[in-house]
């Protein structure tokens, strides 16, 4: 049986995060200026945490199993800024991400749903720049962990204009300056900054 086998049989609770898909060995960089315009790219692996819970059941095995595979590929696929979509296997999808756009026409943008987001940005109720990050619950973060599953991976955030606040583990000086985030597990707080928009 394998590992992710293993960590899904017992994460019946799980089916409550339906749309939820988990980072794990990524690098996503973003480009944010003060404007409002933003850059984003992601390179790693999202898994799709009630696809992993269904398969340790064993309630999808052969035909049924290779059907939901398209089902969740689909269903990224459904967001054109994924130019690779690869299933690796127990719920996992090798994925490659690109979108760049003006957060003063679109408000937010969420990656990968805007109810599970691994990474935002959005204009705040008091008309800051915000990146954030969503958490799992607590429990269900604490159920992953001891099951084996983490999320690791690098995030890196290029900004230009005035921050005012962040979490970053990292700042390189430069120009524009390098804020970076190390993530080692599902239970590192978010990352999270605010930028003063220009004018």
């Amino acid at each position: 049986m394998s590992r992710f086998r293993r960590l899904a049989a017992p994460l019946v609770a799980l089916a409550l995060l339906a749309g939820c898909y988990l980072p794990d060995d990524f690098r996503a960089d973003m480009q944010l200026a003060a404007d409002g315009r933003y850059a984003f790219v992601y390179e790693g692996d999202l898994t799709q945490l009630q696809f992993l819970q269904r398969i340790g059941t064993g309630e999808l095995q052969g035909e049924r199993l290779a059907d939901y595979v398209g089902i969740y590929e689909r269903d990224l696929k459904r967001d054109s800024a994924f130019s690779r979509v690869e299933y690796e296997g127990d719920a996992r999808y090798s994925v490659r991400y690109e979108r760049s756009a003006d957060l003063k026409k679109s408000r937010q943008f969420s990656f990968p749903r805007r109810n599970g987001a691994f990474l935002g940005v959005r204009i705040n109720e008091m008309g800051l720049i915000e990146l954030f990050g969503d958490s799992l619950p607590e429990q269900h973060r604490e159920e992953l962990i001891r099951r084996g599953f983490q999320s690791r991976g690098t995030l890196r955030v290029w900004v230009q204009g005035e921050v005012l606040d962040h979490n970053a583990e990292s700042v390189t000086p430069g120009a524009p300056p390098l804020y970076q985030w190390t993530v080692r597990s599902i239970a590192d707080p978010p990352p999270r900054l605010l930028l003063r928009p220009e004018g």
